[in-house]
């Protein structure tokens, strides 16, 4: 238990970081402020990371001790007279920091964990983002609480069962993982995983036969999308395979519905749903799930069927199904470059000894490291024109982030993507326009002799860009800011 007058001092700290998570809510600054502590507890000298890592441990105590106050306070419709009261983290502040710590101190998140288990149980919409935290909380910390109850984590599995049934896709997509790592890890009870993935195979197996004969499917839409979703994230984050050839009695009911292997019989139930003869819902749900699907099991997404549902989401007139694709690309390419830096780490901690299969390219290491690169040499062409296609924000964001991870990862010749790069340097986004600029000019210290033949080509795409941008080629004028500034000097 911290002192007042530390948790005071500690929360003046802490608000200031909690009050710039709170104005911008987006992915890329949490993943910001996620870095920066990492990088103090992990790229310093030890001694530096280990005081860091105190402090982190003090500000997850003293957000702890604010959260149950904050919960008084709300309750009691006042404010708290505390003398360790800070004004201006709330409950759902304090949760929002606690997810951006959790991934970094998860054993000092984890001692804390059982207080977090009635905001499980929040049903209204409007408590969406709270229930959002703190499953990513349990995501991080899960394997870190220690000595759990059996009875605390028979509340945590079946509220997180609970939550399958009506929450949004959004909570889905953080709460089966959860489920998975809870019942893979630590309670055993692969019957539930096992009753939840059959029960919607067998749903996506009926409606397909029914679609396939020629009738209309008995589901509706967003019925179809839920058993999607379920079937498709309980096969990326539970090896049904391994442990069913470990436990054969207990798998007897997923038997008799899949004879392959679950990866391979779910992208052929994907695969289908994602087909043109299906509502645009359930096509881009389908689509959604191969991306899991395909961050699990690379090689997969280089078969021809799958090659043909991207070849058709390019071709097609949604911005929506075009968009899906490419956020599927950039999960891909971060969740491949997360699996390069590991693997690296890995081979640095061990000894080198020569591997006779890898002298021969004959690991599963190696089949999937060329999938990313495979995928973007096929379609970065495509994707540079998705980015700069339509008006919508979104697409060109994502696209934009998908030409940016192929560039830092070296997939493709970077000569590619300069006339783009050169084009969203001109963005009124102000994170775009300072990328792009950041991206070209690295691009032009490592390949100075080469990198400024596609100039010309950047300058009409800038222009092209930004008459789709303005609506009309007389709003856009360009200036050479070198030939102002000779004139300005000229001057008398």
């Amino acid at each position: 238990m911290l002192s007042p007058e530390v948790q005071r001092q500690m929360l003046k700290r802490v608000q200031v970081m909690a009050g710039v998570t709170e104005a911008a809510r987006s992915r890329e600054l949490g993943d910001l402020m996620a870095g920066l502590f990492e990088h103090v507890t992990t790229s310093t000298t030890k001694a530096e990371a280990e005081s860091a890592m105190i402090v982190i441990r003090c500000m997850v105590d003293a957000l702890f001790e604010q959260l149950l106050r904050s919960e008084e306070s709300e309750a009691n419709a006042s404010p708290s007279n505390s003398a360790t009261s800070v004004p201006g983290l709330s409950t759902a502040t304090c949760l929002r920091f606690i997810s951006t710590l959790s991934g970094i101190a998860p054993d000092a998140v984890g001692a804390h964990s059982e207080v977090l288990g009635t905001y499980l149980k929040m049903t209204e919409a409007s408590e969406e983002d709270t229930l959002h935290y703190v499953l990513t909380i349990f995501s991080n910390v899960l394997l870190s609480i220690p000595h759990p109850s059996a009875q605390f984590l028979g509340s945590l599995e079946s509220d997180l069962i609970s939550i399958l049934s009506s929450s949004p896709q959004s909570i889905l997509t953080l709460a089966v993982p959860c489920l998975c790592t809870l019942v893979d890890k630590i309670t055993w009870n692969y019957g539930k995983l096992i009753r939840l993935f059959r029960s919607c195979a067998l749903q996506l197996c009926h409606e397909r036969r029914m679609v396939a004969g020629g009738s209309r499917g008995t589901q509706s839409p967003k019925n179809l999308m839920r058993f999607i979703i379920l079937a498709g994230l309980t096969c990326c984050h539970f090896d049904f395979d391994e442990h069913r050839a470990k436990h054969r009695d207990h798998f007897k009911g997923l038997d008799e519905v899949v004879e392959t292997t679950v990866p391979a019989f779910m992208n052929d139930l994907l695969l289908f749903f994602a087909s043109s003869q299906l509502p645009s819902p359930v096509q881009l749900a389908a689509i959604q799930m191969l991306g899991h699907l395909y961050i699990k099991q690379p090689p997969l997404a280089l078969e021809p069927r799958a090659r043909a549902v991207m070849d058709r989401a390019f071709a097609s007139d949604s911005n929506g199904h075009k968009l899906q694709l490419l956020r599927n690309f950039y999960d891909f390419l971060r969740a491949d470059a997360r699996r390069y830096a590991t693997h690296a780490k890995e081979d640095r901690g061990q000894a080198r000894e020569v591997d006779a299969k890898a002298l021969v390219g004959d690991t599963g290491k190696m089949s999937e490291a060329g999938v990313g690169a495979s995928l973007m040499q096929t379609y970065l062409d495509r994707v540079i024109e998705a980015t700069f296609v339509s008006s919508a924000a979104t697409l060109r964001a994502t696209g934009f982030e998908v030409i940016s991870l192929v560039l830092e990862q070296g997939l493709a010749h970077p000569l590619k993507c300069v006339p783009a790069l050169i084009a969203l340097s001109t963005s009124s986004d102000p994170h775009i326009r300072s990328k792009a600029l950041k991206l070209h000019q690295d691009l032009n210290s490592k390949y100075a002799s080469f990198i400024h033949s596609r100039d010309i080509e950047g300058v009409r795409k800038a222009y092209e860009y930004q008459v789709q941008l303005r609506g009309q080629a007389e709003y856009v004028v360009g200036y050479d800011h070198c030939s102002e500034a000779r004139e300005t000097a000229g001057r008398p």
